[in-house]
């Protein structure tokens, strides 16, 4: 699908018209602002020239072929050789009368050098004038049937040529020649400028703009009439530029292009700037990174910070669960992967910590993980452990940066279960011995009562005898 647009918006380019500049024309020969003409007539001394005042113009030379001698027969007046300059297409401009309606031919003689010996016998173009004139008492009765042609005469390729006009009618007067050629003005379009060219040069080949890239070989042919036909081909801003017009502009500080294409520059992504104008990427701001295979638009990005709230939960003497939150700087990147480290120290005085033994396990497993938490088996009481957990995305390979890790220490004891008191068949015995029950306190508490009110009766019982005894 995006290749069909991109035809058919290349299809669009390729007939777009555009505003055509004035064609230039290139003068080869004026008649009647040359001040000697030797033309060549055959035979000699058919034509005839005279010096008149026809038109607006000034006084000048013309060439009449009237002589009575020569009626009826085909006479020629041949111009002097005349280099073609850089005309690939002749274009004529005739002015001219004749009394009569017998056609009068134009004919082109391409040679590389002057010549004596004329052809005549080549193909020409016949125009005739509309109007003829008869009697003609005065110049300025002339100027009424003067007649005006314009002719295309065709390619030429030869460095100059002759210009002949054959007639056979009783009388003809060549007012003007003017020869030409025209030429199409220079010009940019669409990215593509061309320089001026000759009509009838065929294709030109035109030139991308500075900052353009060629799509496919811009060409165009300058037309007869000095126009430009249509474009074939095309030129797009290159990477670090856009169009603006018919010219590429370099992208500005900050801003960015990729590609070749028609797209418009664009703002630098996060963490990146330009160092100069005409950027095709932005580079990386210290401290951040991309990898080769990150699109543009991703930025610049850096490992992440260290995980939070690392925290451990014993289970029993030789298990933990190790759990942890996500970092709080990604670094800019939706990756984010974990790997925890478990090292050891049997004997705390001595140093350093080593790698833990293989006896002990991360599940589900020591590196790659995407999940916040791992457990950890295989531990041993009495023994202190670092484990530490790194945080790293797919850039972190190219740093080795302590500030993604976060560890703690943990130091393992025996888990100490106190056991529970077994009741034996003599404890049973012995406590019912010595439990009390609200009878038997019933009892002591009148015994006690009983035992405080004898106490006061044999008192007095042993003073009355004592009584007795001394009278």
């Amino acid at each position: 699908m995006a290749l069909l647009l991109c035809l058919l918006w290349l299809s669009f380019i390729s007939v777009t018209p555009f505003a055509q500049s004035t064609p230039i024309k290139e003068e080869i020969l004026d008649s009647t602002s040359q001040e000697k003409l030797e033309w060549i007539s055959r035979p000699q001394n058919a034509w005839e020239k005279v010096r008149l005042k026809l038109g607006p113009g000034p006084v000048h030379y013309v060439y009449q072929g009237c002589n009575p001698n020569f009626k009826s027969q085909l006479t020629t007046l041949w111009t002097t050789w005349l280099p073609r300059k850089d005309a690939h297409e002749l274009l004529l401009n005739l002015q001219f009368a004749q009394d009569d309606r017998t056609p009068v031919t134009i004919l082109l003689l391409e040679t590389d050098e002057p010549v004596v010996s004329f052809d005549t016998k080549q193909r020409g173009q016949e125009v005739v004038a509309p109007s003829p004139f008869n009697q003609i008492t005065e110049p300025k009765d002339l100027e009424e049937h003067l007649y005006a042609e314009d002719l295309n005469l065709g390619k030429i390729s030869k460095t100059g040529f002759h210009l002949g006009f054959s007639y056979s009618g009783s009388c003809m007067l060549i007012n003007a020649v003017r020869l030409f050629y025209t030429r199409c003005p220079g010009f940019t379009m669409n990215q593509t400028s061309f320089e001026e060219s000759s009509a009838g040069s065929g294709l030109s080949r035109g030139q991308c703009v500075d900052g353009a890239d060629e799509v496919s070989t811009p060409k165009m042919e300058c037309q007869s009439n000095g126009t430009w036909g249509l474009l074939q081909g095309s030129c797009v801003c290159g990477a670090g530029f856009q169009a603006e017009g018919n010219i590429c502009q370099a992208c500005r500080m900050g801003s960015y292009k990729p590609t070749s294409d028609s797209e418009e520059c664009r703002p630098c992504p996060s963490n990146s700037r330009t160092h100069s104008e005409g950027a095709s990427k932005c580079d990386c701001k210290e401290g951040y990174d991309r990898l080769q295979d990150d699109p543009p638009h991703l930025g610049c990005t850096k490992p992440p910070s260290a995980p939070l709230n690392l925290t451990v939960h014993h289970l029993g003497d030789t298990m933990l669960i190790l759990n942890w939150a996500t970092p709080a700087d990604l670094g800019g990147r939706e990756e984010v992967m974990y790997d925890v480290e478990c090292r050891q120290n049997t004997e705390p005085a001595h140093d350093p910590w080593v790698q833990c033994g293989a006896s002990i396990f991360i599940l589900p497993q020591p590196t790659g993980l995407t999940k916040t938490v791992a457990n950890i088996t295989g531990m041993h009481p009495h023994v202190s452990y670092k484990i530490s957990v790194h945080a790293r995305n797919r850039l972190s390979a190219k740093y080795n940066k302590t500030e993604s890790v976060q560890s703690i220490t943990v130091w393992k004891t025996p888990v100490i279960i106190s056991p529970a008191p077994v009741t034996t068949a003599h404890s049973q015995q012995k406590g019912q011995r010595l439990s009390l029950t609200p009878p038997t306190i019933a009892g002591v508490l009148c015994g006690v009562l009983l035992l405080l009110a004898l106490i006061p009766a044999a008192f007095c019982f042993l003073r009355r005898n004592y009584h007795k005894l001394s009278k």
